[in-house]
C-alpha cells in the first residue's frame, strides 16, 4: 500500500510505488465514469497546538514557582581546586600570580633544615600572596605539590621526605 492513498487507489494501481500521481489521476477518472463527482484528497493529521501550548506554559509557571519556593540556596564549587563558596571565574590558584609576602630565612619550614637556597610556596594558589611558606628544592616539589608541579599547591602539614 502507498503512503497517503486509499486502499482503493492501490488496488487499482497498476504502476507500482512510486507512481502516486498516475495512480491518483487514474482513480479520478474511474470515479468520474462511474458517476461520482469525487476528486482524491489526502489525508493530513492536524496537530492540535492550543493544548500542547498551553500545557507547556503550565509545566513552565510550576516549575518558576518550585524554584521561588525553595529556600535553599546554592552551593557554588570550583571545578579547578573542587573547593567551596568560589567558582573557577574567580579561584585563587588559577587566577593572576601575585607577590608572596614571605620573609626569607633560609631555613625549610617543611623539614627545618637550614639550606643555601629556599624557594617561596604558594599553598594558597597563586592569587593570593598572603598564604605562603618557605620551603626548600625536594620539600616544595614532594610535599608542597605532591611529586608532580602540576598538581595544585597544598599546606604541608609535616615533611613527606624526612619525617
Amino acid at each position: 500500500m502507498t503512503r497517503g492513498c486509499a486502499p482503493v487507489v492501490a488496488r487499482i494501481c497498476p504502476l507500482g510505488r512510486n507512481a502516486v500521481k498516475a495512480c491518483r489521476t487514474q482513480y479520478n477518472r474511474r470515479m468520474q465514469t462511474a458517476g461520482y463527482p469525487v476528486q482524491f484528497e489526502p489525508v493530513r493529521a492536524e496537530i492540535a497546538w492550543g493544548p500542547l501550548f498551553w500545557t507547556a506554559v503550565g509545566l513552565g509557571a510550576a516549575l518558576v514557582i518550585a524554584n521561588a519556593l525553595d529556600g535553599e540556596t546554592q552551593v557554588r564549587r570550583c571545578s579547578i581546586c573542587d573547593r567551596l563558596n568560589h567558582d573557577a571565574r574567580n579561584c585563587p590558584f588559577d587566577g593572576r600570580r601575585e607577590r608572596l609576602y614571605v620573609v626569607k630565612t633560609g631555613r625549610c619550614d617543611c623539614c627545618g633544615r637550614r639550606v643555601g637556597m629556599t624557594e617561596g610556596h604558594h599553598y594558597g594558589g597563586r592569587g593570593d600572596g598572603s598564604k605562603g611558606k618557605e620551603l626548600c628544592g625536594p620539600c616544595r616539589l614532594h610535599c608542597g605539590h605532591g611529586g608532580n608541579f602540576r598538581n595544585l599547591g597544598i599546606n604541608p602539614r609535616y615533611c613527606r621526605l624526612y619525617s
